[in-house]
């Protein structure tokens, strides 16, 4: 997928893990938009790349390679990233995808998050006329039984909840009707805006404000959901 002359948008692969973990660690580090105190390692970095991938969700780079004219590291030839993942792990939530996008620091304003998104929504619309609805009650006997709630510990019931998105779908297009976007609200509220119209000019309205939910920098910060019906 080609949207300028300076970059490409496509599926991410295994080898473009450490770009993206140096773009994280940024984040991270050295600005209020991750609510993360330590950066994931790389092992982590892969892990999650594994999980979205197998259940059926978009992972997406921008990728520099196709204009670089001498030999660089893919650390720098990735622009950008975004992917999809589950809202909550609970069965009924399984329609419902939460979207996250970070841009290389250097590549902020130059048009990469918008033609992630851009290729994100045409992904899950694709998926969604393509995906196989697998109701609770539809599953194959092969998948896990859920225990029951009474049973297992909360920890043991979020895996077996994963354990169970997995198992139903295997890596098969997963069928998004709501895709949620969540954004801190900075202190001066301008990055908050900007982002605000970012995801407006994409079709997203606002749903929610959570007030004063994340602790770091030693400040209270408030996250805003936009949210797209697909």
């Amino acid at each position: 997928m080609s949207f300028s002359a300076d970059f490409d948008v496509r599926p991410a692969h295994d080898s473009d893990m450490s770009a993206i973990h140096a773009i994280q660690q940024y984040y991270v580090a050295e600005t209020l938009i991750h609510f993360s105190y330590e950066p994931a390692t790389l092992d982590e970095v892969h892990q999650q790349y594994d999980e979205v991938v197998a259940g059926g969700y978009p992972y997406l780079v921008a990728d520099h390679a196709k204009t670089s004219v001498s030999p660089v590291s893919n650390v720098e030839l990735i622009l950008g990233y975004a992917f999809v993942r589950p809202f909550r792990t609970r069965a009924a939530y399984q329609y419902t995808g939460e979207l996250s996008i970070y841009c290389h620091p250097r590549h902020v304003n130059q048009g990469v998050g918008g033609a992630l998104l851009e290729a994100v929504i045409a992904r899950l619309k694709k998926m969604k006329g393509a995906a196989e609805c697998v109701h609770p009650e539809e599953y194959p006997a092969s998948c896990p039984q859920l225990p029951k709630t009474s049973q297992i510990s909360s920890a043991d019931r979020a895996s077996a909840g994963k354990e169970w998105l997995r198992a139903t779908h295997q890596g098969k297009d997963r069928d998004i009707h709501q895709l949620l976007a969540c954004m801190t609200v900075d202190p001066d509220h301008e990055q908050a805006e900007r982002l605000h119209r970012f995801y407006a000019r994409h079709g997203f309205v606002e749903t929610g404000l959570l007030k004063k939910v994340g602790w770091k920098w030693n400040q209270w910060l408030d996250i805003r959901y936009m949210q797209l019906e697909l």
